[in-house]
């Protein structure tokens, strides 16, 4: 019966639709009929996926893209590691990738070292090399992983940047010293044909991060950009470019058109002060969240932008594997509900594509969703204790 199930062509869903779907779901619980007017309009809309141009791409370099490995999935296996990966996300461990919580649909990169994850709607890009450091000091490379098990290597070399993804997208977004008439390239990657599909210059100065080129996040038509004199939005379609309401020289940790921004206050004695989190509209600079004096803590945003973690730094190893993590808070950035996490043995906390919390344990995965708590999955890879030491989360910023 299973060869005959496997033997079956069954249509790949899209994971653009399932993460979409989920969102929809997840949001006819969460807002109230009295919220339901302008809250969730301007969700909504938030959340819209562009469509890409039909002219021809602007000026830019193609990126060769070339078949590392075939499919290794039958057509059903490849639609149950697509469902799984919307609804789990994914991570790695040494130098394999899994899709979903349950460990069933692994890839192996054929790379000593997975470096980070990100999301996409083709797939899921992996930047990989010799070593797990994000900067240049050493090789790396990218390769797209599709849900069919396959893997598209891709000629990419971006040195020591912060790129982005959107979930909903096949598409990278970084920037680079500029080619042309501005300072820095926004550049918009098609992953699947490696053809550039934007390229827009900016002006500005970068002189506050480490990077080679200013970190940018990339959100449905929009790429924000960090410089030392303004936070700017660019709409790659059109290449219009407009200063947000936002602070300059940080780190535009923004999903969901949604700004997480983290204040560590010091005193007049130099002493350190609780950290408060805030969440902004990263266009209009409304304050959509507001918490105060949460303690020696920091946070990270959702891919949706519609939940907030907020958990201890994170204890790192000598291996620069993030250790033991006590727990943390989920707050619902619509109502401020709280959501208690429990702790993560290693490697700290993950976000599913739709938005959920994830960690990975030895024998076992957590997921969780704001207000409905958390389920465990068994998790059974016969990880060498090496491995486990080399857990990559997808939905986190891993960038030095």
């Amino acid at each position: 019966m299973r060869e005959e199930a496997d033997g079956l062509d069954v249509p790949l869903p899209r994971v653009e639709a399932i993460i979409l779907e989920g969102r929809r779901e997840r949001r006819r619980r969460r807002v109230l009929p009295a919220l339901a007017g302008v809250a969730a309009a301007a969700v909504a809309g938030a959340l819209l996926v562009p469509h890409l141009v039909d002219d021809p791409a602007p000026s830019g370099e193609s990126v060769t893209a070339h078949e590392r490995a075939d499919a290794a999935f039958s057509g059903a296996e490849a639609a149950a590691a697509a469902d799984a990966y919307a609804r789990g996300g994914a991570f790695a461990a040494g130098s394999r990738l899994y899709f979903g919580g349950s460990g069933e649909f692994g890839v192996p990169i054929d790379d000593p070292a997975v470096k980070s994850v990100y999301y996409t709607s083709a797939g899921v890009l992996v930047r990989h090399g010799t070593d797990y450091a994000m900067d240049d000091a050493s090789r790396d490379g990218y390769s797209l992983v599709r849900t069919d098990g396959s893997i598209t290597g891709l000629d990419l070399h971006l040195g020591d940047v912060s790129a982005s993804t959107d979930p909903t997208q096949p598409l990278l977004a970084y920037a680079r010293p500029g080619r042309g008439s501005g300072d820095w390239d926004v550049v918009v990657l098609d992953l699947e044909s490696g053809e550039p599909v934007a390229t827009v210059p900016v002006d500005g100065a970068f002189t506050w991060g480490g990077w080679d080129a200013p970190p940018v996040a990339l959100e449905g038509d929009r790429v924000y950009l960090g410089l030392d004199d303004a936070m700017l939005a660019v709409d790659w379609h059109t290449g219009e470019t407009t200063t947000t309401p936002l602070p300059t020289s940080t780190y535009p940790e923004i999903n969901g058109d949604r700004y997480l921004s983290i204040d560590n206050g010091v005193s007049d004695d130099g002493t350190g002060l609780d950290a408060s989190v805030r969440v902004r509209d990263a266009l209009t600079g409304e304050t959509l969240l507001d918490l105060p004096d949460v303690g020696d803590r920091f946070a990270s945003l959702s891919p949706d932008g519609e939940q907030v973690l907020v958990l201890p730094y994170l204890p790192v190893g000598d291996d620069g594997q993030v250790q033991e993590v006590p727990g943390a808070v989920l707050y619902t950035v619509a109502t401020g509900e709280e959501t208690t996490i429990p702790a993560s043995p290693l490697g700290g906390y993950g976000w599913t594509p739709d938005g959920l919390v994830f960690s990975v344990a030895g024998d076992s995965t957590t997921l969780c969703e704001a207000g409905s708590g958390c389920t465990t999955t068994p998790l059974d890879l016969d990880l060498s204790d090496g491995e486990v030491g080399t857990l990559r989360l997808g939905g986190m910023v891993n960038e030095s």
